[in-house]
């Protein structure tokens, strides 16, 4: 009857929020612990007066790095660059890469700054060395988050990155202080595929019939903006692309994500199988 419909409802509804904050909290922490990866690295440069190009490799290697956190494409030090300091930081770089004349070393794009924050090393490198040189503070979708972390030498999150196979990518980033206390001599990032790292962790969790979408704004999330959406993920599918279920219902619920500085949302949605599925587990109790 209709007392038994509802609390039937009630009870696959409860067991909803239960499979959504477990969901939740599964791919929270396996961004956690990608941040506790770059605050390792950030602890590696603060702790020595220089980092060389082989230490820097050999922390990313014995670590195995990029063999356990496969979902990240790059790991990046950046260091800052007076324009001052210019002509023999090039030439520095030149001498230590084996590199000369016209066709080596330079900061890119060309052009005079007050400042550089160039890529100097760069792993893995075979694959990434077009990135060497690169100025970061001309990238917009960097240069807000640099900011933030110069100011307070915590990890934040660019933005969305383009031009990259296609796929969402993203920057974590944490400033390196200057060891005189003033100003900062540098930062170091990873760039990761979040879709892929939620993917990893939905794969580990119960996520028949949910459906699952990150957006990289809480608002966006709220008005369903697709532009904003970094993945979207369901039970069924590994590239399901479902339109957003309208307003928040029961059977729908938004959870926060913290990256970095940014809080991104996780919409979960319960598909028409699901309930079916956990109606089914809970028709026994009431039979009996």
């Amino acid at each position: 009857g209709f007392a038994a419909s509802r609390w039937m409802n009630d009870h696959v509804g409860d067991e909803f929020a239960y499979e959504s904050e477990r969901t939740a909290a599964a791919i929270q922490q396996r961004f956690d612990t990608y941040q506790e990866v770059l605050r390792g690295l950030q602890g590696l440069f603060v702790s020595s007066p220089e980092v060389s190009r082989a230490e820097f490799r050999a922390y990313v290697e014995l670590l195995r790095l990029a063999e356990r956190y496969r979902n990240v494409e790059e790991f990046w030090f950046a260091r800052h660059v007076s324009a001052a300091g210019r002509p023999d930081y090039e030439a520095r770089v030149r001498r230590e890469l084996g590199q000369g004349g016209a066709d080596g070393f330079a900061i890119r794009p060309a052009g005079e700054r007050d400042e550089y924050l160039v890529v100097e090393y760069v792993h893995p490198l075979a694959e990434n060395r077009r990135f060497l040189g690169s100025d970061l503070l001309t990238v917009p979708e960097r240069k807000d988050a640099i900011a933030r972390t110069r100011k307070t030498h915590q990890l934040v999150l660019s933005g969305r990155l383009s031009g990259m196979n296609g796929t969402a990518h993203y920057a974590l980033i944490a400033a390196i202080p200057a060891r005189s206390g003033q100003g900062f001599a540098g930062t170091v990032s990873m760039v990761f595929r979040p879709a892929e790292v939620v993917g990893t962790a939905a794969q580990q969790q119960n996520i028949a019939g949910l459906d699952l979408e990150i957006y990289d704004d809480a608002e966006a999330a709220a008005r369903g903006d697709v532009a904003r959406r970094v993945l979207v993920h369901d039970g069924k599918s590994d590239a399901a692309q479902l339109t957003r279920a309208g307003p928040p219902t029961r059977f729908q619920r938004t959870l926060p994500i913290k990256i970095g500085d940014r809080e991104w949302a996780l919409v979960v949605t319960a598909l028409p199988e699901y309930k079916a599925a956990a109606a089914e587990m809970w028709l026994p109790t009431i039979l009996v």
